[in-house]
């Protein structure tokens, strides 16, 4: 009797007898349902996204968070792909590049807004001025989008070698990694930022146009929103952290309940407070910025706004 046909599983390019689904990276077949909602909310988000910038003007906005939102899109396409078979090469590269590092953008949305925030409500309280909140926050997530896309590249691409799909991993762990540390960094100074702005507010120090704004019902769910929005990048990025550094099939990342949680509806939380609560019209101040940018005069230790 002749021996059993075996082939080595880096060979497998479909499901079969030789070739199970337990022996793919996830040990699951993705859900075609829930990645294909996942799908139409974040195409649809691009689209919500990419009108009311138009509308409100608030360009820049809408290009970092179309650019966050067409990623996402594209990963879970990459997993409706797997759905229909579970070892595409090509499936697999394009959710494990996009899904790594579309959040950088919605993160990036975050730094912007609170920049904005700042201005409107005085930089004399803040650790940072405005512009470098956009700056310097804006600069360490695009490090970490190259990381992770990076690695996300070099990982979905390394096939049979196993190093390089390590070092492939390496790198995204490190532009995750970089990303928490960004946004601890991040919530510090915002944290502050309230505390001292707080303080001022008490010592009726704070300006009655600032007051004013913060009376408006839209302007305090537009900032629910960038919280909510920073949130659960946040626990994301935690997540991703967990789910990678076990290795390649580990538990957590064959887990495919926790990854729709902590990935998919994370990332559909962030974008909709991000939308939902758009500045365009819930901080109108934001709209008059983008149309007409300001040039920052450092007078007497204080902060001039004039328009250009």
């Amino acid at each position: 009797m002749a021996p059993p046909l075996r082939i080595a599983i880096d060979d497998c390019t479909a499901i079969s007898p030789i070739c199970p689904l337990s022996s793919t990276i996830y040990g699951y077949r993705p859900s075609l349902a829930i990645n294909a909602l996942l799908l139409a909310i974040f195409a649809l988000l691009t689209l919500t996204q990419l009108l009311l910038g138009i509308r409100y003007k608030t360009y820049i906005l809408a290009y970092i968070l179309v650019l966050g939102f067409i990623s996402e899109s594209l990963g879970y396409a990459g997993r409706i792909i797997l759905h229909n078979n579970p070892y595409s090469s090509l499936g697999f590269r394009l959710q494990i590049t996009c899904l790594i590092y579309a959040p950088s953008f919605l993160a990036a949305a975050v730094y912007i807004s609170l920049a904005r925030i700042v201005r409107t409500f005085g930089s004399e309280t803040s650790i940072l001025k405005p512009k470098l909140y956009t700056w310097i926050f804006v600069t360490c997530d695009v490090i970490a989008l190259i990381l992770q896309a990076a690695g996300g590249g070099i990982a979905g691409g390394a096939g049979k070698d196993q190093a390089l799909r390590k070092r492939g991993t390496d790198t995204m762990i490190a532009g995750i990694v970089w990303q928490v540390f960004t946004l601890l960094v991040f919530g510090f100074l915002v944290v502050v930022y309230i505390a001292r702005t707080k303080k001022a507010w008490n010592s009726g120090s704070v300006s009655e146009e600032a007051k004013e704004t913060w009376g408006r019902r839209g302007f305090r769910c537009f900032v629910a929103g960038v919280a909510i929005a920073f949130v659960t990048i946040f626990a994301r990025c935690l997540y991703r952290i967990a789910e990678m550094v076990g290795g390649w099939a580990n538990p957590i990342m064959r887990d495919e309940k926790s990854f729709v949680v902590m990935e998919g509806f994370m990332m559909v939380i962030a974008g909709l407070a991000l939308t939902v609560f758009h500045p365009g019209y819930c901080f109108p101040e934001t709209r008059r910025k983008e149309e007409s940018e300001s040039v920052e005069e450092v007078t007497d230790g204080s902060v001039v706004i004039g328009k250009t």
